[in-house]
């Protein structure tokens, strides 16, 4: 019901609380306001036999409803909720790019107002209950050159599949799209490209590349050194104000996976490498952990970063700006070897 009603009626990008044109003629005309959306949405939902209901909302930048007085004024948008499995789940049409369950960014605001009947409503937590995930996985060979060629995966789900989607169809094509990712890497190479799922968001993002890697200095003196983190290395803190008087709002909890596996030329001999690291804040709100090992030829490295909130409080905040100012530190130590010729 929900992809049908994302696909056969398109955004006008008028936003509002009622209906622009009325449900039919929306549908007639295959265009409508966020209100002919949405609530072509929850009849269509109850024409299923499913229970669902209006909320209003104020978006992100509308600011925040009056708690102990909300008045109608306080809301621009409406969305629907779902009950399945005896919960709400909270959905909006108006972007065929977003899967059942999720809501766009704007619409993670606070609490909305869940509407039963003429006499009856109650507040409601906005929240995405879908995880934002991105996990790059490469395996691949490096040469006494330094460099490392390999195939790359990038999947994603949630609020980044959205981002990167978005991202991906502004380009006329995607071999376009992995030029201007090629560019917008300086020591990376594409060989070749595959992305799947694009247009499809009840499935993962899948990016495929065959890559070749500068990933370190051509061998000297019988020694070299590089990182294996060679995408989305967190080199800058994100988190860098002195002061902080409100909340750290990201939309939806956020996980980060990088898993690694490098065949070495043989010679090579481990001298360093990253210690082991396990972080976390109070309560496992956020945590970093970190793996390498070393099996003869093999390297395989372990990295995760998750942030297990949606919204972090402000004195919560110098604890996130601790933990990526020690994420920083740790990542920009290398692996290092030792080069012996038989």
């Amino acid at each position: 019901v929900h992809r049908w009603i994302s696909k056969n009626i398109r955004l006008n990008n008028v936003y509002g609380k009622y209906s622009q044109h009325g449900i039919e003629d929306a549908l007639e005309s295959k265009s409508g306001n966020v209100g002919d959306i949405n609530l072509a949405l929850i009849a269509a939902f109850n024409a299923a036999e499913l229970e669902a209901y209006p909320v209003i909302i104020s978006t992100r930048n509308n600011g925040l409803p009056h708690d102990l007085h909300p008045v109608l004024s306080n809301f621009n948008y409406i969305i629907a909720a779902v009950k399945l499995n005896d919960e709400f789940v909270l959905v909006g049409a108006t972007d065929p790019l977003i899967g059942f369950g999720q809501l766009p960014l704007h619409c993670i605001n606070g609490r909305g107002r869940i509407i039963y009947s003429r006499k009856s409503s109650e507040w409601i937590e906005l929240t995405n209950k879908e995880i934002s995930i991105t996990e790059y996985s490469f395996k691949g060979k490096l040469d006494l050159d330094g460099k490392l060629k390999g195939t790359l995966f990038i999947v994603s789900n949630g609020l980044d599949a959205l981002q990167k989607r978005k991202e991906i169809l502004n380009f006329p094509s995607i071999e376009e799209y992995a030029e201007n990712f090629d560019e917008k890497q300086s020591h990376l190479q594409i060989l070749s490209s595959k992305v799947e799922n694009v247009d499809n968001p009840d499935h993962m993002l899948s990016e495929e590349y065959e890559v070749e890697i500068n990933v370190a200095s051509p061998l000297k003196n019988g020694h070299v050194q590089f990182n294996p983190i060679f995408i989305s290395r967190i080199n800058k803190n994100p988190f860098n104000l002195d002061e902080r008087n409100y909340d750290v709002d990201l939309g939806a909890k956020d996980t980060e996976k990088h898993f690694i596996e490098i065949e070495l030329p043989e010679g090579l001999t481990f001298k360093q490498a990253p210690k082991r690291v396990n972080m976390a804040l109070p309560e496992n709100s956020a945590r970093y952990q970190y793996i390498s090992n070393i099996n003869e030829n093999k390297l395989t490295v372990t990295q995760q970063l998750m942030l297990n909130k949606a919204i972090y409080t402000s004195e919560e905040y110098f604890g996130l700006k601790e933990l990526f100012s020690r994420i920083i530190q740790h990542m920009q130590i290398d692996h290092e070897f030792n080069y012996q010729t038989k």
